[in-house]
């Protein structure tokens, strides 16, 4: 999974690259982007298997163990890779490969939460890039309550996998919490906003960095489910996308 994901995702990204010139002149020859085109073209699809409810689709580590006796996953959990990092399998992306994430986390979160997990596991970006508010609050805050033991700095916590300080465990709530907030179109073209957030819970105030150096400040009010927002440039706005939750948009 890790590597055909990742493949995925960055091919086409640089094929669209490629197909831009700068000064009149192509970026790449035509001989490397014919390569990265037949590659694409061989990839095989993201590794799946009928295992989730009612016989569903889920993602797997591979299609088969190598060598044969190995065992498919670990603690690392590989095949959640098409969420994060490479963002396949997203709520902003949508379509099929949306369901079989969802599918992927269901089966993955009995008991509850093993998914998402502690320090460097990014199960806690996972259920955020995929639209799943509960289980995305339920585990910022289940992140953020982390007691900091012997620790003297909160931002440090004890090891849980490797070594202390750990700071991957916050940095990774940090993320997620970016996540359920806005995330972004793979071709950059889309900022979709509240994707994740809680929203008859939660009021927010935020100012975070899109790309195309946009910048997106605003506040989001629970109780009256009003968003307000200054996108900068002006030109942006028309990008953005208002998730659900907000019932009355305004731009400052």
């Amino acid at each position: 999974m890790p590597w055909v994901a990742g493949l995925h995702a960055v091919l086409p990204r640089l094929i669209r690259a490629a197909n831009a010139t700068t000064g009149g002149q192509p970026r790449v020859s035509p001989a490397q982007l014919a390569k990265w085109q037949a590659l694409l073209a061989a990839l095989p699809p993201l590794p799946t298997a009928g295992k989730g409810s009612e016989g569903a689709e889920m993602f797997t580590a591979a299609r088969e163990p190598y060598p044969p006796h190995a065992v498919l996953g670990g603690s690392e959990q590989p095949m959640m890779y098409a969420m994060h990092p490479y963002r396949l399998a997203t709520v902003m992306e949508g379509g099929p490969l949306l369901q079989v994430g969802k599918e992927t986390i269901g089966a993955n979160a009995r008991p509850p939460m093993v998914s998402i997990g502690d320090g460097w596991h990014q199960g806690v970006m996972n259920v955020a890039l995929l639209g799943l508010r509960d289980l995305a609050a339920e585990a910022v805050l289940g992140h953020a309550a982390t007691p900091v033991g012997q620790m003297r700095f909160p931002a440090y916590l004890p090891s849980m996998q490797d070594f202390r300080p750990n700071e991957d465990h916050l940095s990774n709530m940090r993320s997620a919490l970016q996540y359920m907030l806005l995330q972004h179109s793979n071709t950059n073209a889309s900022l979709g906003l509240l994707p994740a957030w809680p929203c008859a819970n939660w009021s927010v105030a935020f100012k975070l960095h899109a790309p195309g150096r946009t910048t997106i400040e605003g506040s989001y009010n629970h109780t009256t489910a009003a968003l307000s927002l200054d996108v900068r440039p002006a030109t942006r706005r028309a990008d953005v996308v208002v998730m659900g939750c907000a019932k009355h948009v305004a731009f400052l």
